[in-house]
């Protein structure tokens, strides 16, 4: 009877062990599957946002300066959110020259590597370390809507002035010619002798 009753016991137990087992592999294979779910829903979702240019990267010569001031947002981190974005762009340096960095871009990437999340002073790391690396640079940025919208019209606001600006010297410079009364061909103003 003992005997029976140790075959029982390890016979339970190894019931349980393989209920156990069943049990933790569905856990890993749901794991899994939602790990895999969520990856699939941020690469649709970064390709919307690039589609409508609010992620895009640029690529820095080998050896340039930079250019760029950026801010922290500990607020952003604690919620899963990006928490590093550029204040400032200067004019001439490499980040400027891209002509498309602009202040309130999120930095999300330096040379394929995840900076999102990092601090302040570990994404600074990271893109120094990278632009002294001898190699060009690609850096991810996604924008807000607000921003691209913001940046749009200001393009469109530059577009427009310029062309006021040609018109109006367009304007002048017909204004400033003349026909020739005896031959008929135009004359600049520029070209009369004034006595």
């Amino acid at each position: 009877r003992m005997v029976e009753a140790h075959a029982r016991a390890a016979e339970a137990a190894r019931v349980a062990a393989e209920k156990e087992a069943e049990a933790e592999a569905a856990r890993v294979a749901a794991e899994v599957a939602a790990a895999v779910e969520v990856a699939r829903v941020q690469d649709e979702e970064r390709k919307e946002r690039e589609a409508k240019g609010l992620e895009f990267e640029v690529v820095l010569p080998a050896g340039s300066k930079l250019g760029m001031g950026l801010t922290h947002n500990d607020t952003h981190v604690a919620h899963g959110e990006i928490g590093c974005k550029v204040t400032r762009v200067v004019p001439g340096a490499a980040a400027a020259d891209t002509g498309k960095i602009i202040t309130h871009d999120w930095v999300v990437a330096v040379n394929g590597t995840n900076v999102s999340h990092d601090t302040k002073k570990g994404v600074i790391q990271e893109i120094e370390a990278a632009m002294g690396s001898g190699e060009p640079v690609t850096l991810r940025f996604r924008r807000e809507e607000e921003n691209e919208a913001k940046r749009v019209a200001d393009v469109a606001a530059a577009v427009v002035e310029a062309t006021r600006i040609a018109e109006e010297e367009e304007k002048q410079r017909d204004a400033d010619e003349m026909d020739c009364v005896q031959c008929g061909k135009k004359t600049s103003m520029s070209e009369v002798d004034l006595v």
